[in-house]
């Protein structure tokens, strides 16, 4: 059991369960329902969720960046650093009762994010597939001439 709870608690909250947290826990009827029940629900679930300092936070995903590095990129902070401004209003107003999804929309509606996916779809995207599109085009009938 006392695994499970630890690997809960790394999935969750990106973390090992502190030793007070198995005591807690190994010993309630429905842990593994209760356990994640709980820690979904905690502050520090949605400041992992929202800027965690991994790829899969909403951070990562969306502004290919964690919570505490700043919008300009211009340095990496530790982890545990304060999380930049967008970030804790998404944090706060979570733990104040929003859906989790109006948040996301909010994120996504940002200059930030918009700046983001404009540069991940020319480097990767649409406009590299364009540009390939159109110079294939240019070349086949040079190719076909000789």
């Amino acid at each position: 059991m006392n695994q499970f709870i630890n690997q809960v608690w790394i999935d969750l909250l990106g973390h090992s369960v502190p030793p007070q947290g198995i005591a807690i826990w190994a010993g309630k009827p429905n842990v593994r329902s209760a356990l994640p029940a709980a820690l979904m629900t905690s502050g520090e679930f949605y400041k992992y969720a929202v800027g965690g300092s991994t790829f899969a936070s909403w951070d990562g995903r969306f502004l290919r960046r964690f919570g505490s590095t700043p919008p300009d990129l211009g340095r990496v902070s530790a982890p545990g650093a304060p999380l930049d401004g967008l970030t804790q209003v998404l944090v706060n107003a979570w733990a104040a009762g929003a859906r989790p999804d109006d948040l996301q929309a909010q994120l996504l509606a940002s200059a930030e994010y918009f700046r983001v996916a404009w540069d991940k779809a020319f480097w990767g995207g649409g406009a590299v597939a364009e540009l390939r599109s159109q110079a294939m085009t240019r070349l086949r009938p040079a190719c076909l001439a000789w």
